[in-house]
């Protein structure tokens, strides 16, 4: 499945006046970048105007993160709407926020801030990634008179009052807000730029939140949903085959896994199709597997047993050059708290001459030999006909008194072993004396 491309909500937040064209091209950079923007247009002629300053939290909480225009009007105050402010974020922590002060006194409750500011300062309480755009002019009185006689003429009405008698707290707003994220503008085409520009910025805000914390941001579209469904679906069914069709029988040992192979013997090695299937072995060093009188010989290399049967015989055991294998068997085996360096060392040649042996012998029978490199196999495979008999190791276990388990070639649980015979096989490589040894043969 293809990698997700999440869809952002992206808060809008600025005083409407004067700034409606720049709403609008900021929401088409988003919706350009495939992203929603969020935009909270209150209406308070509600009765319950409480609900107005509840819903525009929630709508920042439910957003990915939160975007600010700041220009000539500082906005309309949260006060001149709402007198109780006892519900106010702000309310109780007496946070040195700049037009934040006067809802403390106890001969006033109005609350100064407006609802720009209470969404930027909301935003950063709770820790929403921010981007701020402001107009570099936003304090110069005659670029505020040009936009505002357009505005005017327009039939949007006068700015001008709101705009001395809330000056100062503009000015200090904008002094607050623009230290981190900023991005300036003076004319309306260097603000497309600078929009395009902020939302690269908040998917990057977002994507560093995203790796830094559990919380899941963005929203998945409904395509990836319906896949992730039907891959859930699938491994269900795989799983449920594999508890209830893959695994045929589990003998308790080796030993027992064999004499069951001795009692039906008949098309042992017959594949599902009908035909010779090769026998595959993976293991560290194969000793049981060619050591005569072993049992797991006369089904592997006893011909005779076979009927005089050709079956490509294949092998992937362990690398007798490979120090951190030996060194770890030598732990497994050894066991001693105070053993010296000649001890491992004696250990190491007697142990690479018995792996050279079984090398040896396999490649005098015929068999193709590849050594892996792994340290340590958690899994013995023994592949012969419709059947792969798994051992899983255990530390505190021989090799020979691990149970066996009967697993299906026609089950997922075979596939996904066989995948990862595969696997170990790419890694390994042809035993330096096989391709000779193929050569003689012919």
């Amino acid at each position: 499945m293809a990698e997700i491309k999440k869809i952002y909500r992206v808060f809008i937040s600025s005083c409407t006046r004067l700034l409606e064209s720049e709403r609008r091209i900021l929401s088409g950079s988003i919706l350009d970048a495939g992203h929603l923007p969020v935009q909270m247009e209150s209406n308070f002629s509600s009765s319950n105007i409480t609900y107005s300053l509840e819903t525009d939290m929630k709508k920042i909480e439910e957003s990915d993160c939160v975007i600010v225009i700041l220009s000539y009007l500082y906005g309309e105050q949260i006060g001149s709407k709402i007198n109780e402010c006892s519900k106010c974020p702000f309310y109780t922590k007496k946070a040195k926020i700049p037009n934040c002060l006067n809802c403390h006194s106890a001969t006033k409750n109005f609350c100064q801030l407006s609802f720009t500011q209470f969404e930027y300062e909301y935003a950063k309480l709770i820790g929403k990634p921010l981007i701020v755009i402001f107009n570099r002019k936003c304090d110069d009185i005659s670029s505020f008179k040009d936009a505002n006689n357009v505005y005017s003429q327009g039939g949007h009405g006068n700015c001008e009052e709101d705009f001395y008698k809330l000056r100062s707290n503009n000015q200090q707003f904008v002094q607050t807000a623009t230290i981190k994220h900023v991005n300036p503008y003076t004319t309306p085409e260097e603000f497309i730029r600078v929009c395009s520009t902020a939302v690269k910025t908040a998917e990057q805000l977002i994507f560093d939140k995203e790796q830094e914390s559990d919380h899941e941001y963005g929203l998945i579209p409904y395509l990836h949903y319906y896949h992730a469904k039907d891959a859930k679906k699938t491994a269900h069914l795989r799983l449920e085959n594999l508890q209830n069709h893959s695994i045929e029988t589990v003998y308790d040992n080796q030993k027992e896994a064999i004499e069951s192979i001795l009692i039906d013997s008949s098309n042992l090695y017959f594949g599902e199709n009908g035909k010779i299937a090769p026998i595959k072995v993976l293991a560290i060093r194969g000793d049981s597997f060619v050591k005569m009188g072993h049992d797991w010989c006369k089904f592997i290399l006893d011909d005779e047993f076979k009927d005089d049967e050709h079956i490509p015989i294949e092998f992937i055991l362990g690398n007798d050059q490979n120090e951190t294998l030996i060194s770890g068997r030598y732990s497994a085996f050894k066991k001693k708290n105070n053993a010296s360096n000649e001890d491992y060392l004696k250990f190491k040649d007697r142990y690479q001459d018995e792996m050279r042996k079984v090398h040896d012998t396999i490649l005098k029978e015929g068999c193709s030999l590849f050594l892996h490199s792994e340290a340590r196999l958690p899994f013995r495979m023994v592949f012969i006909g419709k059947y792969l008999y798994l051992s899983s190791f255990a530390n505190d276990k021989k090799a020979a008194e691990t149970p066996v388990m009967k697993i299906k070639s026609s089950s997922s649980l075979y596939e996904v072993c066989a995948e990862y015979y595969d696997w170990v096989k790419k890694s390994s490589f042809p035993h330096p004396l096989y391709a000779h040894t193929r050569e003689e043969a012919k």
